[in-house]
């Protein structure tokens, strides 16, 4: 079953599955940062309220997203590998 978060539907995947994923986001008045997601980390119930996933971006920043906030950001199959856009 798919899940929906947001009223976006959510990959079957296993969530863990994620890790080593490419992601695209365009940081309004920056510019668009390729990433890779490089951890998962659980909910932990007294800590915090869901999962989470740590992207380092190309630039060397790092940040934490929700699988709500990572599936439109996810890049598709199609697109991970490649040395551009285009």
């Amino acid at each position: 079953m798919t899940a929906r978060a947001g009223g976006q539907q959510l990959p079957d995947a296993p969530v863990q599955n994620f890790v080593g994923r490419a992601v695209e986001k365009d940081f309004v008045g920056h510019g668009i940062f390729e990433g890779v997601v490089t951890e998962f980390h659980a909910r932990d119930p007294g800590n915090q309220e869901e999962d989470l996933y740590t992207v380092l971006y190309s630039d060397g920043e790092e940040e934490d997203y929700t699988l709500s906030e990572l599936c439109p950001i996810l890049k598709g199959p199609e697109q991970e590998g490649r040395g551009g856009r285009g």
